[in-house]
């Protein structure tokens, strides 16, 4: 294989004596980049890498190696350089502790449908690590494996991103610890708690181990965080919640599995990843964060959602909620039932699926604390705060003919969002309506004089039984041509009228088109007249428009009805 340039590498020397004790915690990421002429694949390796203040960071690292699985000895060494370099201390998000954080990065060209192993060995852990056996704490071994595609599932892999390697917890409180985002190709991810490793890599041999933990004072692989600790994997929020009860800095690895569907449905394994995590735990009364609170809110009345932004990041147990973690009641302080909860755009925009937002007022959300039920944030915050936002009905709509109609002419109106709405009237002007309902209404035109006409529809949302919440109003316009049906119908020489299988057209051309429409404006029968008769054997008795187009191309209308 041949590996092409790490951008930017800046050159530090580095001894095994400089590395001693510093090491927190670290993790692979792969991205690929493009495809190339001979078939080979351009991938970013990136290596996350987090220490204590015991040592300054570098510039570049060559403590790393990978091979394909089908290669023999000696393998290849990494030399990365730092893309992302934190040269002074940073503080532990919620901790006490400070830290360092470097990413560093290789492009390498891969060969296609293959499986490839990166180890990054380097010497040693952090003496504030105390979780872990201190006699067994000789070398940090980080550990991934990328498959870099599949002929049956895909020709490309990415991992999800795990750069974050630090996080910080006040003791105490269950905290929500991200382990990643979800995965860039869409793959399903497993995680599983492992024992944390140690090892060696080298151009001859990769040699890992597991470290123990340190029972003495009360750790182990059942209580990673010691005795009385909680730590559970929500897998579908890709996250770990964690209560640690000592002051101390905790080691985790969790192993995290891509899974993508072959052609034929079946799970295929895309990747593994030994995603190392260091949790700075401190003491709650020092560092306890101020609560959550919530900055905007409106409501997505189509859709029963409610969307609001928080200051800052909240962690959902899955998409329910307890009874008494959020509470949403409507404008007569009715409670709403809750269907679920997620995010929009990252962890400060959240949305809740409510039963109906049809009740047009002011409504609140409210965020409780219920101890260890409630919602957090990344250092065990809350989110405790009540927001008000008002849900307004959207306007009811007309749709249908416009500009100019003919008179008699029979046109069919949509009505929308009529469902938001306790009563609709409906008014028109030079015209009938021949049918309505809540969605659609039927108007047949020019039946009073030529020119202007106008279907109004009105809407009104009642609360409290007595009072209008909300009136909305619409309407459509026409100029009607032609004769009035009056004037049309003296033309027309149609009997009988009422008819049970015939109508006779007298004193009109033969193979003249007609249509015949109910009142709801809807088409039932054409044809060409023959022998000046027109066949309604097989209409349902009721009221009909029949429509005769004359020689000058107008049509000549009249009402019929049809009896047996």
């Amino acid at each position: 294989m041949k590996k092409i340039f790490a951008t930017s590498v800046f050159l530090l020397s580095l001894c095994l004596s400089g590395q001693i004790t510093t090491d927190f915690a670290g993790s692979f990421t792969f991205e690929y980049v493009s495809t190339n002429n001979d078939g080979t694949l351009t991938y970013n390796v990136d290596f996350s890498y987090s220490n204590d203040t015991s040592w300054g960071g570098g510039g570049s690292t060559s403590f790393g190696y990978y091979k394909k699985n089908s290669q023999s000895a000696p393998f290849n060494q990494l030399s990365m350089s730092a893309v992302s370099y934190t040269s002074n201390p940073i503080s532990s998000p919620c901790g006490a502790n400070q830290f360092r954080n470097t990413i560093y990065r290789q492009t390498l060209d891969l060969d296609p449908n293959s499986q490839y192993e990166f180890v990054h060995s380097w010497c040693c852990r952090s003496p504030l690590v105390g979780n872990l056996d201190s006699a067994e704490l000789k070398r940090q071994y980080i550990r991934a494996i990328l498959i870099t595609g599949k002929p049956d599932v895909r020709a490309y892999n990415n991992s999800p991103d795990f750069t974050e390697t630090f996080f910080g917890a006040p003791m105490g409180r269950t905290v929500p610890i991200k382990i990643c985002d979800n995965d860039p190709d869409g793959d399903s991810l497993s995680f599983v708690l492992t024992p944390n490793h140690g090892g060696t890599a080298s151009a001859s041999s990769f040699s890992m181990n597991n470290i123990g933990y340190d029972t003495a004072s009360g750790y182990s692989f059942a209580y990673p965080l010691g005795s009385g600790s909680i730590l559970s994997i929500d897998s579908a929020a890709n996250t770990i919640y964690v209560n640690g009860l000592m002051p101390t800095v905790c080691l985790l690895n969790v192993r995290v599995k891509e899974w993508a569907k072959d052609t034929n449905n079946v799970y295929k394994i895309m990747g593994v990843h030994d995603r190392e995590i260091a949790i700075d735990f401190s003491d709650p009364d020092i560092h306890l964060p101020t609560n959550i609170t919530l900055d905007t809110a409106y409501a997505d009345i189509f859709n029963d959602t409610i969307f609001m932004q928080s200051t800052g990041a909240v962690f959902f147990q899955g998409n329910l909620v307890d009874s008494g973690q959020v509470v949403v009641t409507d404008p007569l302080g009715d409670t709403a039932t809750i269907n679920s909860l997620g995010y929009t755009n990252g962890y400060t925009d959240i949305y809740l699926e409510i039963d109906s937002l049809n009740l047009s007022g002011l409504w609140k959300a409210y965020f409780n604390d219920v101890g260890s039920n409630s919602i957090t944030g990344e250092c065990g915050n809350l989110l405790v705060d009540s927001i008000e936002f008002y849900v307004v009905p959207p306007p009811i709509r007309l749709f249908g003919d416009t500009g100019s109609v003919t008179v008699g002419q029979i046109s069919a109106y949509s009505i929308v969002n009529s469902e938001h709405y306790d009563s609709l009237t409906l008014n028109i002007i030079n015209g009938n309506i021949l049918y309505s309902s809540s969605d659609s209404a039927s108007v047949e035109w020019g039946t009073v004089a030529n020119g202007y006409g106008k279907l109004q529809i009105e809407a009104v949302k009642v609360i409290n039984n007595n009072f209008i919440g909300t009136l909305s109003k619409d309407s459509v316009e026409t100029m009607i041509q032609g004769f009035t049906l009056n004037e049309l119908a003296n033309n027309l020489n149609i009997y009988p009228n009422p008819a049970s299988s015939v109508i006779i057209a007298d004193e009109l051309p033969n193979h003249s088109e007609y249509e015949i429409v109910n009142i709801s404006g809807q088409l039932i029968q054409s044809g060409l007249i023959e022998n000046n008769s027109i066949q309604v054997n097989d209409l349902v008795p009721g009221t009909y428009i029949l429509k005769i187009k004359s020689n000058d191309e107008n049509w000549l209308v009249n009402r019929i009805l049809i009896s047996r």
